[in-house]
């Protein structure tokens, strides 16, 4: 899978990861990684798009990529695209920005195949009852309004199987609670 990724980068850059960082940045992928200087206040100030822009071109500093960002990028592209299309380009997307930076999608870390579709299914649901028209920024601060707790997972899913190796690489359904 790694090599995968990989190769979509040099497909989509035209150079490796390494070099795409120095170019873009000057600074080794350890280096870019252990930068905190975040280039916005808050992470609530970065507008959307802007987030989305560096996330795809894999730029987004590391200590940036929280849950909030993962809600704002996950609300963009299921604006742009239906549910099944918007997971689709959210675990490549993911799974190539880790790679990008360092982490490793393994069976411990990196990419989470039921987390990543369960906030898609919490996203569709959330644009379903509220009005799509305002600006996304607007969207995005209801979104994280109402659903930005890191736990709300565990409504849904027991620990044991929300943290399984099974739930990090495969969709599980949950055990808690239906998804409705």
């Amino acid at each position: 899978m790694g090599n995968h990724l990989l190769n979509i980068c040099r497909q989509v850059t035209g150079m490796n990861v390494k070099t795409l960082f120095k170019e873009v940045h000057g600074l080794s992928r350890s280096a870019l990684a252990q930068r905190r200087t975040p280039r916005w206040n808050t992470l609530m100030e970065q507008p959307v798009q802007e987030l989305v822009q560096s996330f795809t071109s894999c730029t987004l500093p590391r200590s940036e990529w929280n849950h909030h960002a993962h809600l704002k990028i996950g609300l963009w592209h299921v604006l742009h695209a239906s549910p099944v299309e918007a997971l689709e380009k959210l675990r490549d997307g993911i799974r190539i920005y880790n790679a990008a930076t360092g982490i490793e999608n393994t069976e411990s870390q990196g990419y989470h195949e039921t987390i990543t579709r369960f906030y898609v299914w919490i996203i569709h649901g959330f644009l379903q009852i509220t009005d799509r028209t305002q600006p996304i920024e607007d969207l995005a601060a209801e979104l994280i309004a109402r659903h930005g707790e890191r736990s709300l997972p565990l409504q849904y899913y027991c620990r044991a199987l929300l943290h399984s190796i099974a739930a990090r690489l495969r969709w599980q359904a949950p055990d808690l609670r239906l998804l409705e």
